[in-house]
């Protein structure tokens, strides 16, 4: 053991691009896309220096091995990822204790007891080994990023999360590579493959941090179920990546186009800090006001049905398709629709007996696409541009994005 671990070290003192992330820590410059990579190379140093080594184990000693390095990586990992997370919020002003993730014991026992398989060439030792022990390794950087990611949210932090291709990935990680509001992201954006590239990071604020988070996973091997992967050039996965970014704040809308929870604002081709921010505050009232449209029964269907003249099947046919329902979207997800904040302005509205032309034409465009979706069982995106043709609501509001003097408590 002691000279498995004396090799993996002197290795890694060396390694040019440690030294490198090491150097922006202490010049307090570093951020979580740094510890991936350090928590990446790390773990590539420990797989092969350990699958080097492993067939010079007596069968007992492996596991015990095993264990001991990867025990070892997970204070080394949580300990910098520890360190970046003080300096980054000491510059943002933030005052919360960096989490560490609970040592994943199960998940390292199978690993370790894998390595006594008698059933297994030495090749499949040695690999296992190798990105077995490394994926395991990079693992406590994910789980130390999925922690601290959801502590900070749980205490009103407003966090999104991002997944970005290195230009070398698999057609799987090119198609779920996206910008999600955190929560929303979809359950794949947290799974790799053995040498995945792709980096997922969450912002809090203007601080952007890596959130490779672990989920439970098996990846069959190329001949035993898997097929070979489907490789991209960088400008084939740029063009995809590119594609695919802005799809959940925009519902697949063009770059430009920001989505505050469900309303289509164009920036003029650029999502700013300023814009962006103001998206995040706008759903997160709306969500509020939709939880609580839901929480209390149908009382604002008969407030609006009695307000508008609309027939209250038609007005609960319309929140359901707004605030409950899921719907099928061109990208093959079925998910429910964002909180809206200029529909949630617009029911309330309805509600008080304060309603607009451009609300009466909210209901009839909803109405629409609803039945329209029901009829055809299309996508969404087609329903919506079937029921614009006639009743175009979207453009006949003004955009909430450029006006700053949205009252906070304006929503009940």
């Amino acid at each position: 053991m002691t000279d498995i671990k004396t090799l993996i070290e002197a290795r890694a003192a060396s390694d040019p691009r440690l030294k490198a992330v090491l150097k922006k820590i202490k010049e307090g410059t570093a951020t979580f896309k740094d510890t991936a990579y350090y928590a990446e190379v790390y773990s590539s140093i420990t797989g092969k220096v350990f699958s080097a080594n492993v067939l010079d184990l007596v069968e007992t000693e492996r596991e015990e091995v095993c264990e001991e390095l990867l025990r070892g990586n997970y204070e080394e990992i949580n300990n910098i990822c520890a360190q970046v997370q003080t300096a980054l919020d000491e510059a943002a002003g933030i005052h919360i204790k960096p989490q560490r993730a609970a040592f994943p014991a199960d998940r390292v026992d199978q690993i370790a007891h894998s390595l006594l398989d008698p059933t297994v060439k030495d090749s499949v030792i040695k690999r296992r080994a190798n990105t077995g022990v490394a994926n395991v390794s990079q693992g406590f950087h994910d789980s130390y990023i999925k922690v601290n990611a959801s502590f900070r949210n749980d205490a009103g932090l407003k966090v999104h999360i991002n997944r970005e291709t290195d230009g070398k990935c698999c057609e799987w990680c090119t198609k779920i590579a996206g910008r999600y509001f955190y929560g929303t992201e979809p359950d794949d954006i947290y799974r790799r493959h053995d040498n995945c590239g792709c980096t997922v990071t969450y912002e809090n604020g203007k601080q952007r941090q890596d959130v490779w988070s672990k989920r439970s996973w098996t990846s069959p091997e190329v001949g035993a179920g898997a097929p070979p992967p489907t490789r991209f050039t960088p400008e084939q996965a740029a063009e995809i990546q590119a594609r695919n970014m802005p799809q959940r704040l925009t519902n697949g809308q063009k770059n430009g186009i920001i989505n505050t929870g469900g309303k289509i604002v164009d920036t003029g081709g650029k999502i700013t800090d300023k814009n962006f921010n103001k998206a995040l505050e706008y759903e997160e009232q709306a969500k509020k006001f939709y939880d609580a449209r839901v929480r209390s029964g149908n009382s604002d269907v008969e407030l609006i049905s009695e307000n508008t003249g609309f027939k209250y099947k038609d007005v609960l046919a319309v929140k359901e398709h707004l605030m409950i329902e899921s719907h099928l979207f061109d990208d093959g997800s079925t998910r429910k629709f964002e909180p809206n904040i200029d529909q949630a302005l617009a029911w309330q509205r309805m509600m008080e007996n304060r309603t607009t032309e451009t609300d009466m034409l909210l209901l009839k465009h909803e109405l629409r696409e609803l039945r329209y979706m029901r009829k055809t069982g299309c996508t969404y995106e087609k329903a919506h541009a079937f029921s614009n043709q006639k009743y175009d609501w979207q453009t006949s509001i003004d955009s909430l994005i450029d006006n700053d003097n949205l009252d906070p408590e304006l929503l009940k």
